[in-house]
């Protein structure tokens, strides 16, 4: 996975409400991504608490090796 790649990963588990370790993580456990994670995690969190929308980008990552149960599916109201 590539930097950019892996940038975008780490936004979206992180927007899925994984955490760092988290065995269903796609993300390669080294002291730079737990690095990069914590300070994503920080400005995600920072947002969500003044009631910010954290948009993920329109390049998302390929998350086809994702599980389809209810973590990562939307129902329609």
């Amino acid at each position: 996975m590539d930097n950019v790649e892996t940038t975008l990963r780490i936004n979206l588990e992180i927007s899925l409400g994984l955490e760092w370790g988290d065995p269903r993580s796609h993300i390669e456990q080294t002291d730079e991504n737990k690095d990069q994670w914590e300070r994503m995690a920080k400005r995600i969190n920072a947002a969500a608490e003044k009631g910010w929308v954290t948009e993920i980008p329109n390049d998302l990552p390929d998350i086809s090796d994702y599980p389809l149960d209810d973590l990562y599916t939307v129902e329609d109201d």
